[in-house]
């Protein structure tokens, strides 16, 4: 298996193979994160993949832009936590760190085995019917963040996974808090 740092993953840009594995920094030292394969690729910045983590199918963020990866990873962290504190279903954040040589940071986030992006459900509807249901679950979610005060700067129906019923918001990055329910303009605005 080949360990990867994050200068080599920034080097790659979006020609990454899989399966690496990456040093990461645990209570318990550094130990070796296998990445099984890549869901997501900004290049010189961020990484969104599959991987194991205490056995049990995780999603892993790895921020690894040199001089950002910082102000990335907390801005995911804290919109993650305002989705939390507003009872927003959103996936359990279960380990935020950084790798063994502290030039990346780590995020490790619950993966929703039977979840289903609404955009694949959107793509894969029959009727219309079908799809203004579908689109009817991610307006009623975002509604739901403008009501307990949060904007969702990243709307999009791949952000959104319905989840044994329930529609989770999976990016944090992208929420922000304006401490109470937001008015009417403000809202069509975020919708616009």
């Amino acid at each position: 298996m080949t360990l990867f740092t994050s200068a080599e993953l920034i080097a790659m840009g979006r020609h990454i193979p899989t399966p690496f594995s990456v040093s990461v920094e645990t209570t318990q030292g550094a130990v070796e994160l296998i990445i099984d394969s890549l869901l997501r690729v900004v290049p010189g910045k961020r990484l969104v993949a599959l991987s194991t983590w205490q056995n049990r199918t995780v999603i892993v963020k790895l921020f690894i832009s040199s001089n950002r990866w910082k102000r990335g990873m907390l801005k995911d962290i804290a919109g993650i936590n305002r989705l939390k504190q507003a009872h927003i279903p959103s996936p359990d954040l279960l380990l935020q760190t950084t790798t063994a040589d502290k030039k990346a940071g780590v995020l490790i986030i619950e993966y929703l085995r039977q979840g289903t992006s609404l955009a694949t459900l959107f793509d894969e509807a029959k009727s219309e019917g079908s799809k203004a249901e579908i689109l009817e679950m991610g307006v009623t979610t975002v509604a739901d963040c403008h009501k307990a005060g949060l904007l969702q700067n990243d709307i999009h129906l791949d952000n959104f996974m319905l989840c044994a019923g329930v529609v989770y918001v999976l990016d944090g990055a992208d929420i922000k808090s304006k401490g109470s329910v937001l008015n009417t303009d403000t809202r069509l605005n975020n919708f616009a």
